[in-house]
């Protein structure tokens, strides 16, 4: 998704990574009345960036 400074949703975009949905936990931590991840998020894409047009991916074993 696109979204612009304001969390306003500017586009939907598809990704070339097959991963469809978010999958994380969350925890709540109430002495602060806040939340946050119960565990690491997942890295996807990790390898890849962009230079103008052209997408750049690299191969890796893990």
């Amino acid at each position: 998704m696109l979204i612009d400074t304001n969390l306003n949703l500017v586009k939907k975009i598809k990704t070339i990574d097959p991963i469809d949905s978010a999958r994380f936990k969350v925890d709540q931590l109430r002495a602060e009345k806040s939340f946050t991840f119960a565990s690491p998020t997942l890295m996807v894409n990790a390898n890849c960036s962009n230079q103008g047009k052209y997408l750049c991916a690299i191969e890796t074993d893990g």
